[in-house]
Parts: C-alpha cells; structure tokens; sequence
C-alpha cells in the first residue's frame, strides 16, 4: 500500500453515531456549498450525534492509501452498514462500484480521487453518507463524547446574510471584536454570503488549536478576526426554564443526551412552582442529538401505548411506543424553525401527530437519517446511514421538514404566536392533553 497525496473536500455531515440510534494575498472568495438555509446552530463540534447538518466545501489533505484501495475499503463500509440492503443489491450499485474501481484503478494523478469516491456514493442518493479525510474523522472518532472545538458563535439566518446572535462566555470569541447583529461576510476566505447557517458553523469548526479567520460586517464597518479553535464548555444549559408569562412557561431544550428527559422533568417543575399552567417549548435552532433521548423525552408528554416514531433499519422496522402514563399533563406547543432537525424533529412530530401539542414557527430542516462511522484502513471514515425514522403517520420527513400549524416569523414574534396558540377557543381543534 504506498501512499498517496490527495486533496479531498472536506465532507463534513455531523449526524454519526458509534451506539445504536444515539445517531491568503487572498484569491478571490469562493461560496461555501449550502442546501438550503438553516437555523441557528452552534459553532462547535458535536461529532458523532444524531444530529446534523449538511456538507461545507473546505479543501483538506488526505494521505492515506491509493484510490483503489480507499474505494475498496468505502465499498466494504457501506455494504455492511448501509440500511438499504435492496439498493445494495441493485444493478445501479453494482455498476456505480464497477465505475468507481475502474476510474481508480486508471487514475493518473491524485486529482481524480475525489470525483470518483464523490460519484460512488451519491448513486446512494443519500446525502449523509459521506466520506471524511483523516484530520476530520480522526478528531470525529476521537472526540465522541468531548467537549466541542470551536469559537464559540452561534448563528442564525438574517435579513442581511448569516447573522451571530449569540458569543459563548469563555470562548476564543468573546474577546474578539465580534458581537451578536455582526452579518459574517467570509470565513478562512470562503464567502459566507450564499451559505446557510449550518454550513458556516462547519466551517468555523476544526481541531483545538488550529485557527481560523472571520470577516463581518456591522453597519457597514468590517471587522476581521483570527481565532484559535479551543474545547467549549458551554455555560447554557441543554433544557432551560425561560420563566412564566400569562400562565406560559417557556422552556428551552437546546438538544438532546442522555440528561435530557430528566432536566426537562426538573425545569417543568421550576415553571409549575412559578404558576405555569401551560407549556412552550422551545426547540428553534435544536439540531437534534441523541434519538434515544428524544424518544425518552417525548415519553414525559404521551400516555401508553401510543406511537412514538417508526425506525427502519436493515434489520426491520422498530416501533416506538410510549410507556405511560405521562407525568407531564399541561396544555402545549412547540416552536420549531429551520434550525429544528433531526432527533428534535422526531421529538416534534411525535406530539403533534398524536395531537399532544400545536407546532408553532418555521418549517423545520428534515432530516430523519441516522449515521454510524466507520473507520477507513487507510485513513479517514464513511459516515453511513445505518437507519431512518418515520413520524407515527409514516412519514419520512428528509428533505422536507415538518410544517407547522401555526406559521410565523423567527424572535419574539414566535413566542407571541405560541402564548396565541395556548388560549381559547383551540382555533386548530387540538387535544393539547394527554387524555
């Protein structure tokens, strides 16, 4: 095996997971890739969740074994794992390896790698699985569990472009220039206007201690920073008591873990104790995390027996049904944007299609796949989608999201919509009670 020098796309997917269904003179600036717009999310990395977001564009070296051998080895990843055991075994997989063993095989410089692994796993017609280079999946297969390496922004979709709404405390940038209402215009030279609010949070993560470079906009004035990637240790909490308001108390879950089912039990007591007689929860901006927790979660607010998700692997569907009786009884929505993905939008689906809550926002992202890593021999690792869930209606809400019932603008106004939508008369017809 001799090793050859090949400059990968950094295909970064952050929804992996190694535990069962847990999922310069600067050159003119180029467009981070986007699919679609996405809502506000941490700038850090949270490796192997079920959780993600779709891909940047970033060159990254790659040394590791020849084309042959890596596609070979990409071949064998995602045979054994990939859920959809009938396109595997279809004429259009077998003729995509085929293509791809030739073109490796024949391959007269490094250049062409890419193209080819590119092309062998998009005749999956799967977006999240991918191929990651070394540095990236080494720190991926590292790191699962670990504090996140980033700089500490949190950004959001803006009239303007790519908006920072909040600077973690004790992050590399909250002593930098940077403030919330800065409009990001580039970063590491790539420009930022085109990108969504996911694929700029890629870009600013990376390992603890490499750098990178950020160009914003405030009023028109620019502001340029270098930031050196630091572990975050996030003061906000995952779920958050937010207060009380005409009987409404907001709470906030920020993503879901293993402490998440029991922080949202301690914070709905909190809100009771200040008079709360009916709940919002917040999970704008949630991109998910660990689906077995947002199963647990939703087992707070459904009596038993009732649907919970449906999740298709190779091996059969399982079906998730609520235990009961629920311990969370009041009336409720659910906020939701764009930003609300994944294992949070499994959690939102199974409310609102059991009639245990009104969704109220933004459509969310879609995205219902859940990814294993596999490490590579030569380097790197296949991110592998390994199963899928389905709402209790059956639906596969990838690339399309859950729509809410009660549309409205991101802020302030979403929260007045969800108060509205607590109050009487019940204008949409819906049972917000376990009974």
């Amino acid at each position: 095996m001799h090793p050859y020098r090949l400059i990968f796309p950094a295909l970064i997917a952050t929804a992996a997971s190694l535990a069962p269904l847990q999922q310069c003179a600067a050159p003119a600036a180029r467009p981070l890739w986007t699919r679609r717009a996405l809502g506000a999310a941490w700038v850090a990395a949270y490796p192997l969740v079920a959780a993600a977001y779709p891909l940047v564009a970033r060159a990254e070296v790659y040394e590791g074994s020849a084309p042959i051998e890596l596609v070979n080895d990409v071949v064998k990843a995602v045979g054994s794992l990939f859920y959809d055991e009938s396109l595997l075994a279809s004429p259009r997989w077998s003729a995509a390896v085929k293509r791809a063993q030739t073109a490796a095989r024949n391959a007269d410089d490094a250049s062409a790698a890419p193209a080819i692994v590119a092309d062998l796993l998009q005749s999956l017609n799967d977006p999240y699985t991918r191929f990651k280079p070394p540095a990236l999946a080494e720190a991926t297969l590292a790191n699962a569990g670990a504090k996140p390496a980033g700089v500490g922004l949190r950004l959001a979709p803006g009239v303007s472009g790519i908006e920072i709404v909040e600077v973690l405390p004790g992050s590399p940038a909250a002593t930098s220039a940077l403030r919330p209402g800065d409009v990001l215009v580039e970063i590491d030279e790539s420009a930022a206007a085109s990108a969504s609010a996911s694929a700029a949070s890629e870009a600013l993560r990376g390992r603890a201690g490499s750098t990178v470079s950020i160009k914003a906009s405030r009023g028109g004035n620019k502001i340029i920073e270098r930031l050196v990637r630091a572990q975050l240790d996030s003061s906000a909490p995952e779920v958050e008591a937010r207060g009380v308001a005409e009987g409404v108390g907001v709470l906030a879950v920020r993503s879901f873990s293993g402490a998440t089912p029991s922080a949202i039990e301690g914070a709905v007591a909190t809100l009771r104790r200040d008079g709360a007689k009916s709940l919002a929860l917040d999970l704008r901006g949630n991109g998910g995390g660990d689906l077995d927790a947002a199963v647990k979660a939703v087992d707070l607010f459904l009596d038993g027996g009732k649907t919970i998700a449906k999740i298709r692997a190779r091996t059969g569907v399982d079906v998730r049904l609520a235990s009961g009786p629920a311990p969370i009884r009041e009336p409720m929505v659910v906020v939701v944007d764009a930003g609300t993905a994944s294992a949070a939008e499994l959690f939102s689906a199974a409310l609102a299609s059991n009639r245990r809550a009104t969704l109220v926002g933004q459509q969310t992202y879609g995205k219902a796949r859940v990814q294993r890593a596999a490490p590579i021999p030569g380097g790197g690792a296949v991110l592998v989608s390994r199963a899928y869930y389905e709402t209790p209606a059956g639906v596969d809400v990838t690339g399309v999201g859950l729509t809410p019932d009660a549309p409205c603008a991101t802020g302030e106004e979403a929260m007045a919509c969800a108060r509205k939508a607590l109050l009487p008369p019940d204008e949409l017809g819906y049972v917000r009670t376990p009974n």
